[in-house]
Order: structure tokens, then sequence, then C-alpha cells
């Protein structure tokens, strides 16, 4: 499960299992970050990435939460 935590016209910011998801448009798609809100948890190696597509952008970051996490 996942939680809008402040939703603008330029940015969304998403939580999701300890993670703060942060979405931007850009021209080209979407680009978004994934950072860990406690020290507690885990770093992601690639912390940012681009999609084309706002909803596939956040599956991917879920995912990349997921797969640490898994780890």
């Amino acid at each position: 499960m996942y939680k809008v935590v402040e939703p603008s016209a330029a940015k969304l910011r998403v939580w999701y299992r300890g993670y703060n998801i942060e979405i931007c448009p850009e021209r080209s798609g979407w680009r978004v970050g994934v950072f860990p809100s406690s020290a507690d948890l885990p770093v992601l190696y690639r912390s940012d990435l681009h999609a084309d597509d706002q909803d596939e952008a956040v599956i991917e970051a879920m995912d990349r939460v997921d797969g640490v996490l898994r780890s």
C-alpha cells in the first residue's frame, strides 16, 4: 500500500514501505527519486529513474523498493 503525501501540479510525493518517492514532470516524461525516510533503511544503488508514463514511473520505483527490501 502507498500513500500520497504532498500532491501538487509540479511534483507528487508518495510514501511507500518507509521510502519517499518524488515524481516530477519533465519534457521527455517523468523523473522519480526514491529516498529512505529513516536511517535504518537501505539506500538504493540507483535512486533516480526516468519513465514516459507517470504510473509506470511509480510502479518502477515501488519495484526498486521491494527489491532492496528483499535483499
